[in-house]
């Protein structure tokens, strides 16, 4: 295993050379998830849907983070949605429409009942004319597309692995735009990792605010915001949001990056650091 530090450093010295981000993409060093996989992406969205308990026939469907696809929109289309957001910090999604006609095929194979999915049109000129068939808008400025959305227009949000790579300075405005453009009978469905994306420990946090907040590290593709649970659990009940569904998981002993926690971070007891992720259902309060 590659150590962390060589990462930040290999990562540091990639993000600064005039190398497309896409193409690092493809060669995994800035990989955005794998929700190109037909297969991963059914499994994430349905398993977020029975977090959630909620059908989504003829409702409006938000998804933080959609990372190397929009292949979540055309799944909402699949099972009944009137519409789908996708929102991102970057353009990061596939643009191949081989690519999505086949994953159009697998859940046309695998999903029962999918009459609607096989009678829509196939023969997409476009990315853009793929993302009106299946009635997907795919916004790119992260927080900046959420303030544009009107309020009250989306019955169901969800993100996977997505809340803790929010900027710190920038999440309780996050949570606030979520509460506004959720409906009062909305619900939410979030999976938050709260390991370190460099070695699947706490290494992040043994940086001061000053080291890991500033550019220089946020925009190098390894960036998290170390907010713990309760941190994230208070956030959303400070948006309006209530928590009525609340499932960590813990590691069985705290990782030996625990030991180098900078001094900054130590107000966390060890039992809210042995949370290593964590799915969380909401409510508009």
């Amino acid at each position: 295993m590659i150590p962390w530090f060589v990462k930040i450093s290999v990562k540091l010295v990639l993000s600064r050379l005039p190398i497309s981000r896409p193409f690092l993409n493809r060669i995994g060093i800035f990989r955005h998830g794998s929700m190109v996989e037909p297969d991963y992406a059914w499994e994430i969205f349905e398993r977020h849907l029975k977090l959630a308990g909620v059908r989504l026939q003829g409702k409006s469907v938000l998804e933080l983070g959609p990372g190397d696809s929009v292949g979540n929109g055309i799944i909402a289309f699949a099972m009944g949605a009137e519409r789908s957001v996708l929102i991102d910090a970057g353009d990061w999604a596939s643009k191949s429409l081989e690519g999505y006609r086949r994953f159009v095929d697998w859940l046309c194979d695998h999903l029962p009942e999918q009459d609607r999915l096989k009678s829509a049109r196939r023969d997409w000129a476009t990315f853009e004319d793929m993302l009106s068939t299946y009635r997907i808008s795919y916004l790119t400025e992260g927080l900046g597309s959420m303030r544009k959305l009107p309020a009250d227009c989306i019955d169901y949000c969800f993100s996977e692995a997505v809340l803790e790579h929010v900027r710190v300075d920038d999440f309780s405005e996050t949570m606030r735009q979520l509460r506004r453009i959720v409906i009062d009978g909305a619900v939410g469905s979030h999976v938050i990792d709260y390991k370190d994306h460099l070695q699947l420990g706490l290494n992040n946090m043994r940086f001061s605010r000053r080291v890991w907040e500033s550019d220089c590290f946020t925009r190098s593709g390894f960036y998290t915001n170390r907010l713990r649970h309760p941190d994230i659990v208070d956030a959303f009940r400070a948006a309006g949001f209530d928590v009525v569904s609340d499932q960590p998981v813990l590691w069985d002993a705290l990782p030996p990056s625990a030991c180098g926690i900078h001094p900054e971070l130590r107000r966390y007891t060890a039992d809210e650091l042995r949370i290593r992720e964590a799915s969380i259902v909401v409510r508009p309060r």
